[in-house]
């Protein structure tokens, strides 16, 4: 079974020997032994636009099927975090001449800003919350131009140029923050209560759960935050991971998956 881990905006593949899925290949391997699982964890332009980093995803999976870290006789499924939803359907799209999809099973995102996200309206000057400071950020911020394609006419205008594949199964899953309080790790609370202004019910700190939403969503939002849905507490140590579960959920999703084979 063939398993592309993909990651979002100023994401990595490993960095200072932390994992950004931090020990979800490892722990995959291990609940499903009688799987014969080639896992490929990719690495795109950490800031870049969405054409950018689906173009360098797209030829990691191409890449990786002809060299045989991923199987050429078995179908792919990609499991993308945040912004790596986003990659990952452009890869996929009809709209992209270039698209993978024929290689491709399905696309399971989490967290993905499929309808775009307040924090990235705020941080470009591109919505209704926007103010100098929001300007003055996105100059610091917006490195790449990849925080552009993340506000709500930024998604607004790729889900209309990049429509899903009929030939790929599209799943989704949606962070609705932690139990009790505070909902997120301190880092990310000023994103929740923007998110909240907004119209938000509920959301991970990044991305509402609205938001989130594409294609099938098989599971009630999970109770974590943005950080926490790849296994990352950001109230601790860089290797610190959170109290919520998160990889009996992976576990789950590749249940689900293997049931497509």
């Amino acid at each position: 079974m063939n398993l592309v881990l993909a990651h979002g905006f100023l994401g990595f593949q490993r960095l200072f020997g932390v994992d950004y899925f931090n020990g979800v290949e490892q722990f995959l391997r291990q609940a499903f032994p009688r799987l014969t699982l080639r896992i490929l964890v990719t690495q795109v332009n950490p800031v870049g636009r969405i054409h950018v980093r689906g173009r360098e995803l797209g030829q990691q999976i191409t890449a990786g099927l002809k060299a045989g870290t991923l199987d050429p006789a078995e179908r792919v499924h990609i499991i993308a975090h945040s912004m790596g939803g986003l990659d990952a359907r452009f890869c996929l799209s009809p709209g992209n001449p270039d698209n993978v999809a024929a290689h491709v099973a399905s696309l399971s995102t989490i967290s993905t800003p499929h309808h775009g996200s307040a924090m990235a309206d705020l941080l470009t000057s591109q919505g209704r919350l926007s103010e100098t400071w929001g300007a003055r950020a996105s100059a610091v911020l917006d490195l790449g131009g990849g925080l552009l394609d993340l506000t709500t006419p930024g998604a607004a205008r790729f889900n209309e140029q990049y429509p899903n594949h009929p030939a790929v199964s599209y799943f989704s899953y949606a962070g609705r923050g932690r139990d009790g309080t505070p909902t997120t790790s301190l880092l990310m609370l000023p994103g929740y209560h923007v998110l909240k202004r907004a119209g938000a019910v509920a959301s991970d700190g990044l991305v509402s759960v609205e938001s989130a939403a594409w294609g099938e969503s098989p599971e009630d939002p999970w109770s974590a935050d943005h950080a926490d849905e790849i296994g990352h507490d950001l109230n601790g140590g860089p290797r610190a991971k959170p109290a919520f579960d998160y990889l009996a959920r992976y576990q789950a999703i590749l249940e689900r998956l293997a049931a497509l084979r």
